[in-house]
């Protein structure tokens, strides 16, 4: 529970966002299994304030997330640079570190994720459906923010102290958005996360029991399925350079 954002007075800032989601994701875990190990009406509320806890917490934990990526959208917007460290996670005016980093939409989307894990476990099929729902949404920000760290992650690296001090990447990311097999992979992997949220949503109705709304849901799927088969031909085998990388 210490990983909370409710202990946010004794929690070390250096203590990435993945590590707090997966304790907050076990936490649960332990908890629903402990809960179901005692039959008694008192252990059984105790449990149910725990499990609210945790689900509050994830949520104060997103609505701060949200409000760090508007206010990181406005300096973009305002061509205001953000101040980064070494690792890429953001400091705030105070000095202090923003835990969501610089991919403010990629640390949304594996909030959403832990957060649709549990509500599906606790059976809130609603609530967990509209946490899919948000990341079909942005789900093309948070796609490019992930192939971006993933596929420039080196070139960051080598690109010396003026980038880390400077933060100007403008010359790399030009440089992967102009990129056949930057621009299409990212197409390809976009489809492929669609592919995956439509099918967790079919599974979330036919365990509601809501066999129609799934079987469409199913449908969205094998159609996005498709049109990522489609662009993957397009840009395979067509003789340029880049189409070598993009098979691989």
């Amino acid at each position: 529970m210490r990983l909370l954002p409710s202990h946010v007075d004794t929690l070390p800032k250096w203590i990435p966002l993945s590590l707090i989601l997966e304790g907050m994701e076990c936490c649960d875990f332990y908890t629903n299994a402990a809960a179901a190990n005692h039959d008694d009406d008192s252990h059984s509320n105790a449990t149910e304030d725990e499990l609210d806890d945790i689900l509050d917490n994830l949520y104060t934990l997103r609505s701060k997330c949200s409000r760090s990526r508007k206010i990181a959208n406005e300096k973009i917007r305002e061509k205001d640079p953000i101040k980064t460290n070494a690792n890429n996670a953001t400091i705030d005016k105070d000095g202090s570190l923003d835990m969501f980093g610089v991919s403010k939409v990629y640390s949304l989307f594996k909030i959403d994720l832990v957060l649709c894990n549990i509500l599906t476990r606790r059976e809130e099929w609603r609530l967990a459906l509209k946490c899919l729902d948000d990341i079909l949404e942005y789900v093309f920000d948070a796609v490019e923010n992930w192939a971006r760290k993933k596929t420039l992650g080196s070139s960051y690296l080598s690109a010396g102290s003026n980038h880390n001090n400077n933060n100007d990447h403008s010359g790399i990311d030009d440089n992967f958005s102009k990129s056949r097999s930057g621009g299409a992979g990212i197409k390809v992997l976009v489809k492929a996360v669609r592919v995956e949220i439509y099918s967790r949503q079919g599974k979330i109705l036919l365990q509601a029991g809501a066999l129609p709304a799934a079987a469409t849901v199913f449908e969205r799927a094998y159609d996005e399925y498709q049109a990522m088969i489609e662009i993957r031909d397009e840009n395979v085998g067509s003789g340029d350079d880049d189409d070598d990388d993009f098979s691989q």
